[in-house]
């Protein structure tokens, strides 16, 4: 898959270069939804959905309160046809299993 622009570091060098302030946490338990980890660490957390859009994929970050609407999506993307991606794309997208980030 060669380098992969996703991992921890990146994402650190990354927002450190946008100036946005942020903190990675490491959760002791297995998160399974975002008011799960907001429970353990007591805080605000930001979410990314990985979607595919026409066969392609989108990454979209929001608040972990917010919902994501496929149909606007579609539209601001001039997309025919919006999805989730499944675990298994995101594995083979990213090179990562889904997980959650503190910012």
């Amino acid at each position: 898959m060669g380098k992969n622009l996703l991992d921890e570091k990146y994402l650190e060098n990354y927002l450190n270069k946008l100036g946005i302030k942020f903190q990675i946490i490491k959760y002791e338990k297995p998160v399974i939804s975002t008011k799960n980890a907001e429970q353990q660490i007591n805080g605000i957390i930001a979410k990314s959905i990985l979607l595919i859009c026409d066969n392609k994929p989108l990454l979209c970050f929001l608040l972990g309160k917010d919902l994501i609407d496929l149909n606007k999506i579609k539209k601001y993307f001039n997309c025919n046809e919006v999805r989730l991606a499944k675990a298994k794309e995101v594995k083979e997208i990213t090179g990562y299993d889904i997980v959650l980030y503190h910012l």
